[in-house]
């Protein structure tokens, strides 16, 4: 039992995705380990999918990190550009739009945030929105490795790669 509580707190759990924000990567209903040791030593790195619970809620959010602290996003015509450079991302699905209740462009990741999108960006609640509030390491639970359910969706993530970091 003590090991059980151990796991869950430092190491490994579980969640189940609510919602259609991550689209096409994850659907609704799927349940996904959330490994925690890596964020105990290190930081997020873009492209990864996380697990956060919105400052002031216990809410759980997945999304995608797409901005680190000290770049500038930028959304123009519905494509998003990370330090004045478009990023292609052929993993999503809609294009990136703004509007009301929204930050404001350009938009620099201040030190200790990060700026997380869903995949389905028509459909996802993230940083574009004041209302969400900034996602800090401290919000976040851990990094979506593993789909483990349905059986016939097991997968491991597969990770992306920003035209911006080559």
């Amino acid at each position: 039992f003590v090991l059980a509580i151990i796991v869950k707190a430092f190491i490994l759990e579980t969640d189940i995705v609510s919602g259609k924000s991550m689209e096409p990567s994850f659907e609704e209903g799927e349940k996904v380990f959330v490994e925690k040791i890596s964020y105990l030593f290190g930081k997020p790195k873009r492209g990864d999918v996380i697990i956060f619970n919105p400052e002031g809620t216990k809410d759980k959010y997945i999304k995608r990190v797409v901005g680190l602290e000290g770049d500038i996003i930028n959304i123009d015509e519905g494509k998003l550009y990370i330090n004045d450079k478009l990023v292609i991302e052929d993993y999503i699905q809609g294009e990136t739009y703004t509007g009301v209740d929204q930050v404001s462009y350009p938009y620099e990741v201040l030190k200790g945030e990060y700026f997380v999108l869903g995949d389905n960006r028509l459909h996802s609640e993230d940083s574009r929105y004041l209302k969400l509030g900034k996602v800090t390491k401290h919000n976040i639970v851990g990094r979506v490795c593993l789909v483990v359910s349905p059986l016939e969706n097991m997968r491991t993530l597969e990770k992306i790669e920003y035209s911006i970091d080559k």
